[in-house]
């Protein structure tokens, strides 16, 4: 037991990225506990829920176990469909992404119980005090909860429109909870697998294939070939707003958003000529979401996009670039000619006036003036640790009298939702990750990265604006998306070096 925790506890710092080295049956044990958790609260509330997801998760093991590669692919491939699963198989299958993935997981980590040695899992300085911070707020928003065990009927919170039992509320705890987990081991897989670049292109084929099944759901809602409901349940919300293959519009336009640069960088670099059809459709999906902060993100990184390829003098790409908006402009106005003013009509309308004043302000803000407002007297509330993870909507409405209204489960910014759940201290830690790996990029590898790495960075600055105006990061399709891109453009040749070192190792005890 004690050389275990020796193990367990023993690390050697290389720079960027620290191996911390753990015996396979810990982490097989900690993501089966995860499983059975996150499995058991959701299958309390929908027992049809649970009974699908056993086959996913059996058939995630084995592949898993059998080509870690593989399995990475097809994950990929279903992040754009995650909604059409939630229709056909009449459950929530945004839910279905996380405990596929850790069951992937725990296949993957069965392959390396034969060694008895162990392994490393190399992550980067600040992810690590990121998954240690967080863990532990999640671990204290638990504990506030175990007095009321096993009462799980007892209600923990009242919301305007509903009661919250205690089982809800463990529910939310750990899909918050859940989505870090395996956000960040998805981070350090696709890492290690992308250290070969070609992985990197296969993955991206992946992703665009998805993206083409999408568009062709998207299509067919827009010429009302698909029904508007039903068993594909869609979210038309007025103003021609579409879900598509997604659980929500806004989920389709920031998830678009993202490939959109990931695509760009893609067919720049390496990329098969049939992949260029993938650019107008993106841009379609984008302008049927009906998503202002996806236009934002596609705005925001095509500036950034631009900046970097100036500083390495790569004039075809400014020319590419340029051709893309001419196409995106096109497809707007046919859109707003066929459609009428829709929300992202009106959104471009009102950034492109000359007249700003206070009101005009407000006019292109919108709701967010609202949800800011609830989010920050939450905050101000609990500034030191926030009301808990998973917990921002359940505490929210204890603050009713200061608020105007009580209208999401998020505060509308994910840096103020942070704070409201985290306080300052989870702030802090989530603002040192994300600057952590903008300023490596900037101060040591702009001038050495291939297009596509530019491209993923730009969009992934693009995300950091957008997110001021929407908590995008609580769905689970851009959160897997969001760490894929770190994943993409972290500084790499300290982490190449950790791996060759690790098989000089398993060579000499070969």
């Amino acid at each position: 037991m004690k050389k275990t925790i020796e193990k367990i506890l023993s690390f050697k710092s290389s720079g960027f990225f620290i191996p911390i080295v753990f015996p396979p049956y810990v982490v097989i044990s900690g993501l089966c506990l995860c499983w059975i958790l996150g499995l058991g609260i959701l299958g309390y509330s929908n027992l049809q829920m649970f009974w699908w997801y056993i086959p996913f998760c059996f058939l995630a093991i084995f592949l898993g176990y059998r080509n870690p590669l593989y399995f990475l692919c097809c994950f990929i491939l279903i992040l754009p469909l995650a909604g059409f699963l939630n229709a056909v198989l009449s459950l929530k299958a945004i839910h279905l992404l996380m405990p596929i993935f850790l069951s992937g997981c725990i296949g993957r980590f069965l392959r390396k119980i034969p060694s008895r040695s162990g392994d490393k899992i190399i992550l980067p300085k600040p992810v690590w005090i990121f998954l240690v911070v967080f863990t532990l707020f999640a671990f204290f928003s638990i504990l506030s909860h175990v007095k009321y065990i096993p009462d799980w009927k007892r209600i923990v919170a009242h919301l305007p429109w509903a009661e919250v039992p205690l089982a809800n509320a463990f529910g939310w705890i750990m899909l918050s909870f859940l989505n870090l987990i395996a956000g960040i081991l998805f981070f350090e897989w696709v890492l290690t697998i992308t250290v070969e670049k070609k992985n990197v292109y296969l993955f991206i084929k992946m992703l665009m294939i998805g993206i083409i099944i999408s568009f062709l759901f998207g299509l067919g809602q827009v010429m009302r070939i698909l029904p508007l409901g039903g068993i594909f349940q869609n979210f038309f919300l007025g103003g021609s707003r579409y879900n598509t293959t997604f659980i929500d519009p806004s989920s389709l336009g920031i998830f678009c958003a993202l490939s959109f640069a990931i695509w760009l960088g893609y067919i720049l670099y390496n990329g098969h000529k049939i992949y260029w059809i993938c650019g107008p459709m993106l841009m379609f999906l984008i302008l049927i979401s009906g998503s202002r902060s996806a236009v934002l993100l596609g705005l925001v990184g095509i500036l950034v996009f631009v900046g970097v390829t100036l500083i390495q003098q790569k004039k075809f790409s400014i020319f590419i670039i340029c051709i893309s908006l001419f196409v995106f402009v096109a497809m707007f106005n046919f859109h707003k000619k066929l459609n009428g003013p829709t929300r992202i009509t009106n959104y471009v309308n009102n950034l492109a006036s000359t007249k700003w004043d206070v009101d005009h302000l407000k006019k292109i803000l919108g709701d967010r003036v609202i949800l800011w407002q609830a989010g920050w007297v939450t905050f101000k509330k609990n500034p030191i640790f926030g009301v808990g993870t998973g917990q921002y909507l359940m505490r929210m409405p204890e603050y009713k009298d200061e608020i105007s209204m009580i209208v999401n489960d998020n505060s509308g910014n994910m840096y103020l939702h942070i704070a409201a759940e985290n306080g300052v201290l989870g702030l802090i830690v989530f603002i040192y990750l994300l600057g952590t790996f903008v300023r490596r990029f900037v101060t040591e590898e702009i001038k050495k990265k291939k297009i596509i790495e530019v491209a993923s960075f730009s969009s992934f600055i693009g995300l950091l604006v957008a997110i001021f105006f929407g908590g995008h990061l609580l769905s689970f399709s851009v959160s897997f998306l969001f760490w894929f891109q770190l994943a993409i453009f972290a500084p790499l040749p300290s982490y190449s070096r950790i791996l060759k070192d690790r098989s000089r190792q398993r060579a000499k005890i070969a």
